[in-house]
């Protein structure tokens, strides 16, 4: 968390960047595709992660994140460990709810690597 960044936003924080943590789970759905000639349906998996990076508040109402960190993707009873990157930016609507639109990429081992687009709504308690 950046500092005075938690709960409601009263005044400004006091630093222009701070260090932030993000902790989550992700799930993808499915999709389906040809393959070999054939329709072919894969499954949803679910992505683990912990992030830790730099958080810069240029604004009393938006703040920028980059984060880093493992993640873990777990598909059809497999796991598997790789390297996450998160950017996203956040923008205060009011004091308790903001908008973050963000684009995560994530790469494993043996698996191209992902990039996931998302736009989320914070509930600030």
């Amino acid at each position: 968390m950046s500092n005075h960044r938690f709960g409601k936003l009263v005044v400004l924080p006091k630093k222009w960047i701070g260090f932030t943590a993000n902790g989550g789970i992700d799930y993808y759905l499915g999709k389906k595709a040809e393959v070999a000639g054939y329709d072919f349906k894969y499954g949803g998996y679910i992505c683990l992660h912990a992030l830790g990076g730099i958080m810069y508040n240029p604004g009393k109402k938006t703040n920028v994140t980059l984060t880093t960190g493992p993640v873990m993707n777990i598909y059809k009873g497999g796991a598997d460990a790789g390297l996450g990157v998160l950017f996203n930016g956040s923008l205060y609507i009011t004091d308790k709810i903001a908008v973050t639109p963000g684009i995560m990429y994530t790469k494993y081992a043996e698996a191209n690597a992902l990039w996931a687009a998302s736009i989320k709504a914070t509930y600030i308690f």
